[in-house]
């Protein structure tokens, strides 16, 4: 299959009838040949020329990887992430009678909790992990206590026999945890192990449909294309830019759909054939449903910082954290960039003045200069870096509306959204790994319906219709899949209500 693309050339034009014959028309050779043409054809519109720039609406191939596509059969699909399977045991009440209820179990008297459920050996060293060590103890004895839960029977060994157990770790709602399990010479039980729990993810893909009309008169200018394959094989072809526009639109709606789409709770009905259509989770609904959001209202470095400090820890070591890419829209890292001049505005560094000043040689006189700077990279201080980049759907005004009422900007424009917080992302501008889009095998595609006329405005020999024009429907579907939704954040900026 012919998947890697070598070289691409765009250019604009007009029609040829001896050059663009019926044949080699974009939308018909792709038909022809999928196999060849479905991943140009991405790279098509994911792509910018000095003159064109067919990439306008797309958002998910630059910013995941053209090879990030997964393709299925069906309508949903399901993947599995792996999770510690381990929960710590919760007190549910304390039974322990009998010594000093402020000291429970000095001179080694029993403690006796009930607890919801059994995860332990007798032997077993549990602790409510405090700070102070010292607050640990032996499992002697599980019952089982009806419906209810485990009657535990706990003692301390450590220290000298005045050593006990603070009482508010013995209350209702503390959790504990197993530290280890000590076994003498000649041993035939150990303690358990905790292993990784699968956890199911769902979600549906949905199908998105366009219909368009290409006049006569409109389809006089043309693109000229031409690429090759691994192999060097050249393809000559064109298309109608009126034919292109649409299909610039059409990824435009896949965007929107990737990143807003929402589940519902039943079917919606397809208007045609009356099939239920089931819309899955985009990108947001995922990260809200197991990712790291948080909202905001004034950006700062410190904000950043604490951020990160909170889905990192205990996750990725000091200094093993690489580069973390965000995106957002244009006021979103204009505020990124302020919050970073004002965090260094209180330090005491020195800005290089020939880094922000410089002479304008197109300016009024020699004296003229130009200044001005913006910060786009964060370095964090455990290691690794935060650069944020622009993503253009967070600035569409046709779809996002609210205005932020404390600085006048749009609310959207300031959404900053993380794929990967582990910085897979981070030797390019993708998602890495954690995303992957889905498709459905064999829908993508275009049909044309000639009239009077056909592609490039050629009058057509077999019309299926009287009209001046040619019908173009364009059909594909879209789902999104985030491997590990604990790795992503959203950092969402908010007003009061």
């Amino acid at each position: 299959m012919a998947q890697v693309i070598n070289k691409l050339q765009v250019r604009s034009g007009r029609f040829d009838s001896t050059r663009m014959t019926d044949l080699n028309h974009w939308t018909k050779a792709r038909a022809i040949k999928p196999q060849v043409f479905d991943y140009a054809h991405r790279m098509l519109f994911a792509s910018k020329t000095n003159q064109l720039n067919l990439s306008q609406g797309n958002i998910l191939e630059p910013l995941f990887g053209l090879n990030k596509t997964k393709y299925i059969d069906g309508l949903n699909w399901s993947w599995k992430i792996g999770v510690r399977g381990y929960r710590p045991l919760t007190i549910l009440e304390n039974r322990t009678t009998g010594g000093d209820p402020t000291a429970p179990g000095k001179f080694r008297q029993p403690i006796k909790v009930l607890v919801d459920t059994d995860l332990s050996a007798i032997g077993e060293t549990w602790s409510p992990g405090s700070s102070d060590k010292s607050q640990v103890a032996m499992v002697t004895d599980i019952q089982k206590e009806g419906a209810r839960g485990y009657l535990y029977t706990l003692k301390t060994y450590t220290e000298s026999g005045d050593h006990f157990i603070h009482p508010m770790y013995l209350k209702p709602g503390t959790k504990w945890t197993r530290y280890f399990t000590m076994r003498g010479e000649a041993a035939e039980s150990g303690s358990h192990t905790e292993m990784f729990t699968d956890i199911e993810y769902k979600n549906n893909l949905v199908k998105l449909r366009k219909q368009y009309k290409v006049t006569d008169f409109g389809a006089q200018a043309v693109l000229d294309i031409a690429f090759s394959d691994e192999n060097g094989r050249i393809y000559q072809s064109w298309m109608d830019t009126q034919e292109a526009q649409y299909h610039m639109a059409m990824n435009k709606e896949i965007a929107i759909a990737a990143m807003y789409s929402r589940l519902s709770d039943k079917p919606v009905t397809d208007p045609d054939s009356g099939y239920p259509i089931m819309p899955g989770a985009g990108i947001q609904q995922q990260i809200s449903f197991g990712g790291n959001v948080e909202r905001y209202t004034t950006m700062s470095a410190e904000l950043i910082e604490a951020f990160f400090d909170r889905i990192v820890y205990a996750r990725i070591s000091p200094g093993d954290l690489g580069e973390v890419v965000g995106f957002s829209g244009h006021y979103g890292m204009k505020e990124f960039a302020k919050a970073l001049d004002k965090w260094m505005g209180g330090k005491a560094i020195i800005r290089d003045s020939n880094q922000f000043t410089s002479k304008d040689s197109q300016g009024m006189n020699k004296n003229s200069l130009r200044v001005g700077y913006q910060y786009t990279v964060y370095n964090l201080p455990t290691g690794g870096s935060f650069r944020l980049i622009h993503n253009p759907l967070n600035d569409d005004k046709e779809i996002h509306r609210d205005i932020d009422p404390l600085n006048g900007y749009p609310l959207e424009s300031q959404r900053i959204t993380i794929l990967d917080v582990t910085g897979g992302n981070g030797q390019s501008l993708s998602a890495g790994n954690n995303i992957c889009l889905v498709r459905k095998n064999k829908v993508a595609g275009t049909t044309v319906l000639d009239g009077r006329v056909g592609p490039g405005g050629a009058i057509s020999s077999n019309p299926k219709h009287p009209g001046d024009y040619y019908r173009v429907d364009i059909s594909d579907s879209i789902g999104v899949e985030i491997a590990d939704p604990t790795v992503t954040g959203e950092l969402i900026k908010t007003v009061a209500a």
